[in-house]
């Protein structure tokens, strides 16, 4: 049977999430929203609610209206730019500040979320650039409610889980080591074209009473 997610538009969920976020803008007067991963410190979750896209660096701005930015690696920007017609993608080539105000101009507000903005970039902006930066405390009310969309995907990885988990069971006595049953996983997940929210917790006698144990090879 095949468990695989079915065939929704991202194009039309991205679209939704947009609206989502502009209109969350409008109701806390904010000009924009500033979200990205700006490297390896940090990885911003709405960022990847958006996108549906795990990025190692580049980041979207989002204004009240029209149409966002995504500022992408420059070698990234033309398969970014398919996969993403809902956004304009532009070379991530200068400075985070600079390209930021570049777009968001003068002393508007620009909402940021505090724990997904390294350092650097939040003194960068507030020492280089006239905007007043703003916490946005909307990301839990937008990710908590969830589009038809979303539900199907839910539904379908739910699914996919139970699958793996009786698959998994049928097959434990052919496991030497914790390992073997986590390659298992993974190898069935890949096969299903999954991507797993974090590598699977096998723990095993002793170990079964460790919620976060790390598999053993032995």
């Amino acid at each position: 049977r095949d468990s695989r997610p079915p065939s929704i538009s991202k194009v039309a969920m991205i679209g939704k999430k947009i609206a989502l976020i502009q209109r969350a803008l409008r109701r806390e007067d904010r000009h924009a929203l500033l979200v990205g991963n700006f490297g390896h410190e940090v990885a911003d979750d709405v960022l990847y609610y958006l996108l549906l896209k795990k990025l190692e660096l580049g980041f979207v701005l989002i204004e009240q209206s029209g149409r966002p930015i995504l500022y992408a690696i420059p070698f990234e920007a033309p398969a970014l730019r398919r996969a993403y017609p809902e956004l304009r993608v532009l070379p991530y080539d200068r400075a985070a500040e600079k390209l930021i105000a570049a777009r968001v101009r003068g002393r508007r507000r620009l909402a940021i979320r505090p724990s997904a903005l390294p350092a650097h970039v939040y003194t960068k902006l507030t020492e280089t650039t006239s905007l007043r930066l703003k916490e946005w405390r909307g990301d839990e009310e937008l990710m908590t409610v969830k589009l038809t969309p979303e539900i199907a995907r839910i539904r379908a990885a739910c699914r996919m889980t139970d699958g793996l988990f009786r698959s998994l069971i049928r097959a434990w006595h052919s496991f030497m080591t914790e390992t073997d049953a986590a390659r298992f996983l993974l190898e069935r997940m890949a096969a299903g074209g999954a991507e797993p929210s974090f590598p699977p917790i096998i723990a095993s006698g002793s170990h079964a009473a460790s919620p976060h144990h790390v598999s053993q090879p032995k």
